[in-house]
């Protein structure tokens, strides 16, 4: 090949070259604007119907959402409820048992090996009204708050022969319980106290922080997270049992950063930790449902926003998604396709004041308290909380569906990554092509 030839045969393969980079680009522009287009299509065509779904006196603006055929939701199968003659007042479930208190003063034991059909043992009496009650994180001990006569524990082991294993003596009443990490959370007032339960039989008082009106804690080792009005959520950091420290306040955060994300105040009604992933969930009332990073434990920061929404009042999270709780507009059902990212799925038809939820395997049980309210009474209502509700029930939900369905969702997904794997392929071989006929053949 002579110096010529081979000037004309480097120039012309760069120009291949450059016609294959060109090709490449103009694929991933296409692609670009395909995927963009979907996803406004997408929302456009899931939020529409939104508003039949809601109690006529709210609007919202943004939801999306993915249903079923008709107005039905996908997931959310309505197949027991349990009521009784006197209101439940709270509920705690293992993986084999289910526990309800009544305002009767009494805890009834069901049998869920059929979780969808719960079958009644026992029930334990006590002398005043249950508040609160819990489970260790084994299900073998119940720990129970009564107004006034402080906290009893039991052993639930066998619950048709129960047994009194300690009781810790206190003046106060508690609205809050949690156990973990042989740690026993219970609120009174303004201050939460801490124990010691490493021992049942010998249970000791570490200490107490203080901290204005909560909603809901969690406590993640060696961190308890709380949910607050006013401030959203305060991390406490119990590494020194004996000193506590106070690592991050959100709403300090957003002020520091003059974040103008967040335009109404934060009250932190539930939360869920997934400290795995460095992220909290806050329902947060009108302030949306905020995804909360850790960037460290000391500097949170708001990822992101569900806003004009339904408020939620409570959030369950497993693995990778979330339920939701509205208050008298039914539950919905969030995919996290990436930590910190929910998105919306499914809701509801169901009217209540949903409040606790706890899942096992593919049920989910949710109690409601619903209360009969004159809509145009604008004047100030009594506390809910001294009243009786006209409806008191643990709503059972046949979830089975969940799986399929959102394995039918991500292949839709995968559906549109061969689409776009064709394209690729498409443009390799007109790329191919074109280079091999502007290519010279050598002398």
């Amino acid at each position: 090949m002579n110096i010529i030839n081979r000037k004309i045969f480097l120039n012309k393969n760069k120009r291949k070259k450059n016609l294959v980079i060109y090709l490449i680009l103009l694929f991933f522009i296409i692609s670009q604007i395909q995927s963009q287009n979907l996803s406004k299509n997408l929302s456009k065509n899931l939020s529409k119907n939104l508003s039949e779904n809601l109690s006529e006196n709210q609007s919202y603006n943004r939801v999306i959402q993915v249903k079923a055929a008709g107005d039905s939701s996908a997931i959310f199968h309505r197949s027991n409820s349990l009521q009784f003659s006197s209101s439940i007042t709270a509920f705690e479930i293992s993986d084999s048992y289910l526990f309800i208190a009544t305002e009767n003063k009494q805890i009834r034991i069901f049998n869920i090996s059929d979780s969808l059909n719960p079958v009644e043992l026992s029930s334990i009496n006590t002398n005043s009204s249950i508040l609160a009650l819990t489970l260790n994180e084994n299900g073998n001990f119940l720990f129970i708050s009564l107004e006034n006569q402080g906290i009893s524990v039991f052993n639930v082991t066998d619950p048709i022969n129960y047994e009194l294993t300690n009781a810790i003596t206190l003046n106060i009443s508690s609205s809050h319980l949690i156990v973990s990490n042989n740690l026993l959370f219970a609120q009174f007032q303004k201050s939460i106290y801490y124990f010691d339960i490493s021992n049942l039989y010998n249970i000791e008082n570490i200490g107490r922080i203080y901290c204005d009106k909560f909603n809901s804690m969690q406590f993640s080792q060696p961190y308890l997270f709380l949910a607050e009005d006013s401030i959203g959520l305060r991390i406490v950091d119990f590494s020194n049992l004996n000193i506590p420290v106070n690592r991050s306040v959100l709403v300090d955060q957003i002020n520091d950063s003059n974040s103008s994300l967040i335009n109404s105040e934060i009250n932190g009604k539930d939360l869920a930790v997934d400290l795995d992933n460095d992220i909290v969930y806050l329902a947060a009332e009108n302030a949306g449902l905020l995804s909360i990073y850790l960037k460290n434990i000391s500097h949170i920061e708001v990822i992101d926003i569900l806003t004009d929404t339904i408020p939620m009042e409570h959030i369950l999270l497993n693995n990778s998604f979330l339920f939701g709780g509205f208050n008298s507009a039914g539950l919905c059902l969030l995919q996290i396709p990436i930590y910190g990212y929910p998105n919306y799925v499914d809701v509801t038809e169901d009217q209540g004041n949903f409040g606790q939820m706890r899942l096992v395997k593919t049920t989910l049980f949710v109690l409601n308290q619903s209360y009969q309210t004159d809509q145009n009474d604008q004047t100030d209502q009594t506390d809910q909380s001294d009243q009786k509700p006209d409806i008191s029930e643990l709503i059972i939900y046949d979830c089975s569906e969940i799986n399929e369905y959102l394995s039918g969702l991500d292949n839709s997904g995968i559906n549109i990554l061969w689409q776009i794997a064709a394209l690729f392929v498409v443009f390799g071989v007109i790329g191919y092509i074109v280079a091999k006929k502007v290519t010279p053949k050598a002398t």
